[in-house]
């Protein structure tokens, strides 16, 4: 069984032959809504600030992966898949994070030396960032962001402070 389980996890995170990167049979900045719909039970959680298109929670027991407990999708204004967030056992982080060392570049990694388990991971593969994030105590979080949502968010937290440091400065001058 065991075998069967790392067989199939390794299905889950394969990259086609052009080198795509691919989640949970999603292909990052390719797959739209009706593609993803149609392997996946869907609801709606709003318009994400960052992408300008619409977000989903998925049902994550459609995904047939042992210890995933929750996934999300972000998709583009143009329908594209720009972002995933997965929620999965902290059991399964060592094989998770094998999968994906021998699939993506591995670019940085943290550990602590205490606990063992606390591990941040960061990969990457033809524009998109893959982070596996395993804190203590906790779920593993992984996600996956294609370059322009990860350039949309950047712009949009620089809006923002620049909105704070503004209204600090108008703040300071009434007083």
């Amino acid at each position: 069984m065991r075998k069967f389980s790392a067989v199939f996890a390794g299905m889950m995170f394969s990259l086609s032959a052009s080198a795509e990167t691919t989640a949970f049979g999603m292909i990052l900045g390719e797959s739209t809504e009706a593609q993803v719909f149609a392997q996946y039970s869907h609801t709606f959680t709003g318009i994400n600030d960052f992408s300008g298109g619409p977000q989903y929670d998925l049902d994550p027991k459609a995904a047939n992966f042992s210890g995933l407990t929750s996934l999300s999708v972000i998709f583009d204004r143009d329908g594209k898949l720009s972002y995933l967030m997965a929620k999965l056992s902290a059991r399964r982080t060592p094989e998770v994070y094998n999968i994906l060392a021998d699939k993506y570049e591995l670019i940085a990694e943290a550990k602590a030396k205490f606990p063992r388990r606390d591990r941040y991971s960061v990969f990457v593969n033809e524009g998109t960032e893959i982070v596996l994030n395993q804190p203590l105590m906790a779920p593993a979080e992984l996600s996956y962001e294609t370059a322009e949502m990860k350039a949309a968010f950047d712009a949009g937290m620089r809006r923002a402070e620049a909105r704070k440091d503004k209204r600090s400065q108008a703040e300071e001058e009434m007083l």
